[in-house]
């Protein structure tokens, strides 16, 4: 079971903790698991994550939240979850209190006056900017670019009979999408105006 600390505690965790901004859970979050062991999200980001799952602008984003979900689930052994609200007295009066990334940026703060062994990671532009005006340690993840890695995952549109026709080949061998096993697939029927998430087990 991982650790819940306040960040008053955060002292005692050993050597540089990276803290893991949502965009980057969204897109990397099975890289990120892989790549480091000592990981810390906040309260805040699981709240964007949960609330994204449901609300999310498009299918894209609902399945990156709920895929993000599954590995930070998958990977709690290597999660520090910092869950903690501050009075928000350390940001500029001209940053808004009730933005999520301003919230954000005040926890940092607060744990990095504390204790500065820490590294934040966002590809938010602006939010490390507002990082760095503060001299809280904040860089852009380099991973390799959404255009050029595999996804994880496919999306397909069709009708019923398109549907049906696919799962018929599927379940026959046939693989003409080219589907790699453990790959989800997110098949919108346009008939029922649903989407469904399967998970491609190779037959």
């Amino acid at each position: 079971m991982s650790n819940k600390i306040k960040a008053k505690e955060w002292f005692i965790l050993p050597n540089k903790p990276y803290y893991i901004d949502s965009n980057i859970l969204m897109e990397y979050s099975k890289e990120i698991f892989e790549k480091f062991s000592d990981i810390s999200i906040s309260g805040y980001v699981l709240g964007e994550l949960d609330n994204l799952k449901k609300n999310g602008k498009t299918e894209e984003v609902k399945f990156q939240a709920r895929r993000a979900t599954r590995d930070i689930n998958n990977n709690s052994d290597k999660i520090t979850y910092i869950i903690d609200e501050t009075d928000y007295n350390n940001i500029p009066s001209c940053f808004d209190k009730e933005n999520m990334d301003n919230k954000i940026i005040s926890l940092l703060k607060e744990l990095y006056d504390k204790n500065n062994n820490f590294l934040a990671l966002s590809n938010d532009m602006l939010f490390r900017a507002k990082c760095k005006s503060l001299n809280i340690p904040c860089e852009k993840y380099g991973g390799e670019s959404s255009n050029s890695i595999y996804r994880g995952y496919q999306e397909l549109f069709g009708d019923t009979d398109f549907i049906n026709g696919l799962f018929d080949d599927i379940s026959k061998g046939k693989n003409k999408y080219e589907f790699v096993t453990n790959e989800y697939l997110i098949i919108y029927n346009s008939d029922a105006k649903k989407t469904n998430e399967y998970r491609f087990n190779g037959k």
